[in-house]
């Protein structure tokens, strides 16, 4: 990698780059959001399967 030129190594930097996470967009949350949020909380925090009711 180091005797690449720098026009091949620059693109493959670029290349590399394109497979970072790049992070979702942030935006408030919505009353549907909240709603929905504060309806499946115990769901959301269940430990295991459907089957498994203990909490975390």
């Amino acid at each position: 990698y180091q005797q690449t030129p720098p026009e091949v190594a620059e693109r493959i930097r670029t290349w590399l780059e394109s497979f970072k996470h790049k992070p979702a967009e942030s935006r408030p949350i919505t009353e549907e959001d909240q709603k929905w949020l504060k309806e499946h909380i115990d769901e959301l925090f269940k430990r295991g399967g459907e089957e498994d009711d203990r909490p975390l």
